[in-house]
This record gives C-alpha cells, sequence and structure tokens, in this order.
C-alpha cells in the first residue's frame, strides 16, 4: 500500500481511482492490546505527504502546524483511498483548487481538501447509482426469465454465462 506504488496519472479520473481498489489509510490504524487505536502510522502518513507539499511549494510549517494538520485531516477524510492522496497531490501542485500567492498554509490545504471531497462524493454517488441500475437492471431480466416459464436452472445457467463472459471481456481489456 505504498503510495509511489499506486499510479495516478494526472488524465486519471476520480472514477477510475475508486475503481483500483486501493485500499484506505484506516488500514493503517493498529488495535493495541488495551483495545485503544494506534493510528500513528495513518498520521506519519499524511505528513509526509504535507512535508512533500511544503517541500513543492518551498514552505516551511512547525512541526505543531504539521501534526494538527495530519491528525485533523485524517479526522476528516480518513475515508479516502490511498490513490485519492496521490490524486489529491497532484491536483494540489497543478493549483486546481486556487491560488497560493506565496503562502501555503494549513487552512489552505483543508480547503482544497474539502473541494477535493466534495468531487468524491459526487463520485461516490454516481457508483451508487451505477450499482443500483444494475441490481435494477438484473432484477428485470430475472423477473422476465420467470414470466418466460424459464426454471431456476435455466435462469442461474443464463446468470453464469453472462458473468462468464464479462471476466472474460474484462480479462482480456487488462
Amino acid at each position: 500500500m505504498v503510495l509511489s506504488k499506486i499510479e495516478v496519472k494526472p488524465e486519471t479520473s476520480l472514477m477510475e481511482i475508486r475503481e483500483m481498489k486501493s485500499g484506505r489509510l484506516t488500514q493503517l490504524v493498529k488495535t493495541l492490546p488495551d483495545g485503544t487505536k494506534d493510528k500513528s502510522e495513518c498520521y506519519l502518513f499524511i505528513k509526509t505527504l504535507i512535508i512533500t507539499l511544503n517541500q513543492y511549494f518551498g514552505v516551511t510549517w512547525s512541526d505543531f502546524q504539521i501534526t494538527q494538520t495530519a491528525e485533523d485531516f485524517y479526522s476528516r477524510f480518513y475515508y479516502w483511498h490511498i490513490g485519492d492522496y496521490k490524486k489529491f497531490m497532484q491536483k494540489c501542485k497543478l493549483l486546481e483548487y486556487g491560488k497560493i500567492y506565496g503562502q501555503f498554509v494549513p487552512v489552505t490545504l483543508m480547503e482544497w481538501a474539502q473541494f477535493y471531497d466534495t468531487e468524491w462524493m459526487q463520485v461516490s454517488e454516481q457508483i451508487s447509482y451505477n450499482k443500483h441500475d444494475q441490481l435494477v437492471k438484473q432484477n428485470e431480466r430475472e423477473r422476465e426469465g420467470q414470466i418466460r416459464g424459464e426454471t431456476t436452472t435455466e435462469i442461474e445457467y443464463r446468470k453464469f454465462i453472462n458473468n462468464y463472459y464479462k471476466s472474460n471481456l474484462n480479462n482480456k481489456q487488462q
């Protein structure tokens, strides 16, 4: 789950990033023997991103600013996928969410993250709608098969054939 191993090109859409299933940052959370959650690796991951952006923009934040921003960032955007962090960094470097006018401060980063999160939510809604539509169509096909008098075995066989061809098609496209 290393960020450098995840290939996100500038033209990669948010939908494609979500389909990558690159994992979530929450996978780095460890449960300690006393039952508490250790999020230090999540914070370290985000701190690394913040420091990288600081170096890119030629600014220096205090340790307190970095630590506090990393904690705030994680508590607000814990559900992002790892690929989302890489895409977000690309968009930040390209100033897609606004100019910095010589200052790159924690508030700017959090504001930009909110813009990205709005895009993220819109893509999430689209994914949900697509899944819903797919299920509705599948249910309609099953009902049509039952109306035509197909037996359960025939319907299950048709589903198997459809899935088999879809998986073969997907494998060929990769």
